[in-house]
């Protein structure tokens, strides 16, 4: 437990009492518990002047790196077990649904196709295809 402003915090509690209820699921990318299966750790601090940009940048490379694997010969779409975990936190957009994708699954595949290369993201919003997701490696990250 630490002292912030006053109060007793987790690190635990920051996310999910402070963080979590700001409803930006870029949180999952910048805090997570550094193993193989989360995405890379930042090199760098974050900071309020360049949040955004931070968090858009290592949304795009947890996305283009380890978070989605489309198989090409099955057509099945294959997730990072974070997205499953937290899929209620990724909200879709006003936008068409993607066909053939739960409803629980359309802000997660909004997200990831946001943030995927423009091959990749095509592939993701054509839709109708099943989605699994992949193991989870809870070994700790090298970086």
């Amino acid at each position: 437990t630490f002292v912030v402003a006053g109060q007793p915090y987790t690190l635990d509690g920051i996310e999910k009492q402070q963080l979590v209820p700001m409803k930006d699921p870029r949180i999952h990318v910048a805090l997570n518990c550094a193993s193989k299966g989360c995405p890379l750790l930042q090199a760098r601090a974050f900071s309020g002047a360049s949040l955004q940009a931070q968090l858009d940048a290592a949304s795009r490379a947890w996305v283009q790196g380890s978070a989605v694997v489309v198989e090409e010969q099955t057509g099945r779409v294959q997730l990072s077990t974070i997205l499953d975990w937290y899929s209620g936190e990724f909200v879709p957009g006003a936008g068409e649904s993607v066909p053939g994708v739960a409803d629980r699954l359309q802000g997660v595949i909004e997200f990831v196709a946001r943030h995927a290369g423009s091959e990749q993201a095509a592939v993701l919003r054509a839709g109708n295809y099943p989605v699994g997701f992949l193991p989870f490696d809870w070994s700790v990250n090298a970086q």
